[in-house]
């Protein structure tokens, strides 16, 4: 009797669509997407973001009529998203792979821009300011010391996104205040600008 030992070979998986303006629905020609995974493979309980460069498994590169396809049969049933990430461009939503098949995607993208905090310190009795900008994956801090006012300007903010600016002001006798604000980053080109008087 002869047994014979027969394994399934899975199918590839396959990317592909075009990539658009989220605003306009023109094209996005010659741009670079990412395969990011969620999993770490040498330690289950690490979730890198997956706009690190540590979680990008490979890229896709779009052509110039704004059109990608992708096939691979590396990628296994972790899970994998699709995203756009570069000094100009962001994709205005994550996109889920499902392994082993056809993944269809219309990548919309949003053009970054730029938000600017006037920080008036009016009552000059705060020595100490950090202010801490929560949006991932453009969290940013800064630390202002003494009492002279400031200017600050953010690049690369995500349009018509929440954003969150949470500062704590320090007193010379090391007296914390804390503060949450909410605000929205406007789709202009023109920057966005507010004032933050403490």
């Amino acid at each position: 009797m002869t047994l014979v030992s027969c394994h399934k070979k899975e199918k590839p998986t396959v990317i592909e669509g075009n990539v658009k303006d989220f605003y306009t629905q023109n094209i996005i020609p010659n741009v670079i997407l990412h395969i990011a995974s969620r999993g770490n493979p040498t330690d289950p309980h690490i979730q890198p973001s997956i706009y690190n460069q540590a979680a990008w498994v490979d890229n896709i590169q779009v052509n110039s009529n704004g059109q990608f396809s992708y096939e691979t049969e590396a990628l296994s049933n972790q899970s994998y998203d699709l995203i756009l990430i570069n000094d100009s461009l962001i994709s205005s939503n994550i996109y889920h792979i499902t392994s082993y098949t056809k993944n269809t995607f219309t990548v919309l993208t949003k053009k970054l821009r730029n938000l600017k905090l006037h920080l008036i310190n009016q009552n000059n009795i705060y020595n100490k300011a950090i202010f801490d900008i929560y949006q991932d994956p453009f969290s940013k801090s800064i630390i202002i010391n003494g009492t002279s006012n400031d200017t600050v300007i953010f690049d690369k903010v995500i349009p018509d996104n929440s954003y969150q600016i949470h500062y704590t002001l320090t007193k010379p006798n090391n007296q914390d205040t804390s503060i949450l604000k909410n605000f929205i980053i406007q789709n202009s080109d023109t920057i966005t600008t507010y004032n933050i008087t403490y």
